[in-house]
């Protein structure tokens, strides 16, 4: 076994070769830190956001790039890093858009009864308006869909390994990622990203995807392996009141029966292009299989723009220490509401479920773009299919990444 891990360490270390890793704090102007800072490697699907204490690590492909740093209610900043970054500190300044009115919303020591917490207005609103997926409300659609999967070994402290790689660890240590606490590390094991064209009619109830472009790098005898671990995450609706994570049934942070599992505390409400959008945080009320996180809803159409959580840390399932999921919507003509981007982290455990311990962690982030609607394609289109005659039939050069 150990044997092994030193094969993969060894192949792995190849793939962290020309990566980045940056790291960094946000801040509000008054040096507050922000909680949930999208922070995004532009012209790649790479991001993260920042913790509670405002940090954030980042690793991008390559050794030099820019990145984007944004948050609802304050101006956007990008920042070109380099091998040279080491550690930075961005204030955020909030946007001349920020609002006429805020509401600010403790979490109160007793739980308030449903009906005087001022967040059960709005999810009532938002039971009241579920909708079907944009998609399911045309006649005809097509997008793009590109989808990166990622694994990593993490939690790799300087002593495992100085032990590993002898005298050549410190020669490592200046190639590899740090896990997001910016302390540990981590090692690629597999990454992959595929683009796909989706096309799909409704009034026949088909959809057919090709692949235009794919490539992966990392342990390839294992890849097969790899894209199992990888698709153990099924699609999640968070308009349903349960769903399917890892086998296990979950409650939704705005099911109808919600109040049951969660406590809610509207932090806040900000106008951002004539549109009013409240801010909702959510926790568990036990360690049941049930999340912690926030989203925001626009109002009137009350649909959701924006939702990030992740799991309690004493969750009950077998060797998994952490899943996390972000949900990004496009809302059009305030009645169709369109995936703009999913993110799914899961972190297991190899021996036991301790933080601190050594472990395999899984991101899968898809981004949809180039909605066109109501352009059937013939009836045959949808049921034929692209055959894959030889293994890097799709493959592309890097001037098309």
């Amino acid at each position: 076994m150990k044997k092994i891990f030193i094969a993969l360490f060894c192949l792995c270390a190849l793939v962290a070769n020309a990566q980045l890793t940056v790291k960094g704090k946000i801040v509000d102007e008054n040096k507050n830190p922000l909680t949930f800072v999208n922070v995004v490697a532009l012209k790649t699907t790479k991001g993260t956001v920042t913790n509670d204490n405002g940090e954030f690590s980042l690793t991008l492909n390559k050794n030099r790039g820019e990145i984007e740093i944004s948050f609802l209610g304050y101006i956007s900043q990008r920042v070109k890093v380099t091998k040279k970054t080491n550690y930075l500190t961005i204030t955020l300044k909030e946007s001349a858009s920020q609002l006429e009115e805020v509401i600010i919303v403790t979490r109160p020591k007793k739980r308030l009864r449903k009906k005087e917490n001022p967040a059960y207005k709005i999810l009532k609103e938002i039971w009241k308006r579920k909708k079907q997926n944009g998609l399911d409300l045309v006649d005809a659609y097509q997008y793009k869909k590109q989808l990166t999967s990622e694994i990593h070994l993490n939690n790799l402290d300087t002593v495992f390994l100085k032990n590993l790689f002898k005298e050549d660890y410190k020669n490592l240590l200046s190639r590899i990622p740090f896990n997001d606490n910016g302390i540990n590390f981590k090692i690629p094991l597999f990454i992959s990203e595929t683009v796909s064209n989706v096309y799909g009619n409704n009034r026949i109830n088909q959809e057919r995807a090709d692949i235009e472009a794919e490539k992966s790098k990392g342990v390839q005898r294992q890849s097969f392996i790899f894209e199992r671990i990888a698709n153990t995450f099924n699609f999640v609706d968070i308009y349903k009141d349960n769903f399917q994570l890892l086998q296990k049934s979950f409650v939704s942070p705005i099911s109808s029966s919600g109040f049951d599992t969660y406590d809610y505390v509207l932090q806040d409400s900000i106008v951002e292009n004539n549109i009013k959008k409240y801010h909702i945080y959510f926790f568990p009320r036990r360690a049941d299989l049930a999340f912690k996180g926030n989203f925001w809803v626009a109002d009137k159409s009350f649909a959701i723009e924006k939702i990030q959580m992740q799991t309690n840390k004493d969750i009950n399932l077998n060797f998994v220490r952490k899943i996390a999921i972000e949900k990004e919507f496009i809302i059009k003509d305030d009645s169709i509401f369109l995936p703009k981007k999913d993110i799914y982290i899961s972190d297991f455990a190899l021996d036991d479920e301790e933080d601190e311990q050594k472990g395999l962690s899984v991101t899968k982030t898809t981004n949809y773009t180039n909605y066109i609607f109501d352009e059937p394609k013939p009836t045959s289109f949808y049921s034929e299919e692209i055959t894959r005659f030889k293994p890097k039939q799709f493959a592309k050069d890097e001037n098309y990444w």
